[in-house]
């Protein structure tokens, strides 16, 4: 009778570790999923080429970026995408370089602002003559930045001479709740 008391104990109990393990690999597997899900980082090369072509006529630049007003939430890592239209006749010497140009009503510096951005703030390309060439800028805004809006340009230079720029503005949000406990 003892004896099967004990076993009976034995697989109670490991059921329940096996409950646990489980409990928490679903979490840790919902947070990945849901913390991969809202980044927003989407690449500007998913653009299809009519909409590359109505970005270059809506906006009327050589630099256009996909959407003008970002809205950012607190320890979210978000992606702006950019395109460069080549309408030159040469194919190299193109680079960009991306600065923080208004801190409107943040109390942050502008190397607070340009420190935002997680990937590279320059790089130099190539784009074939009537090409296009397409990236993105990534931002992961810190749990502690204040709830405001800023201001970013991109400038393209070609040869070492300005070649255009598109300016786009974040606003900084309030991260959701879930958004702020899981991510």
């Amino acid at each position: 009778m003892k004896k099967r008391g004990m076993e009976l104990t034995i697989s109670t109990l490991v059921v329940i570790i096996l409950a646990l393990f489980m409990l928490v690999m679903g979490t840790v597997l919902v947070k990945k999923m849901y913390c991969t899900a809202i980044t927003g980082v989407t690449s500007a090369s998913e653009l299809t080429e009519k909409e590359i072509q109505n970005l270059f006529s809506e906006q009327d630049n050589n630099v256009v970026v996909k959407k003008l007003d970002n809205k950012i939430s607190k320890g979210i890592y978000y992606g702006v995408g950019f395109v460069v239209e080549n309408i030159g006749d040469s194919s190299t010497g193109f680079s960009y370089k991306i600065t923080a140009i208004d801190l409107g009503d943040c109390q942050i510096t502008k190397q607070d602002a340009e420190n935002y951005i997680v990937t590279k703030k320059s790089a130099t390309f190539n784009v074939a003559q009537g090409g296009t060439y397409s990236d993105f800028v990534e931002f992961n805004i810190p749990k502690e930045a204040p709830l405001c809006s800023l201001k970013y340009q991109i400038e393209v230079n070609k040869n070492g001479e300005f070649y255009g720029s598109a300016r786009f503005q974040v606003i900084i949000k309030q991260a959701s709740w879930i958004g702020s406990t899981m991510c």
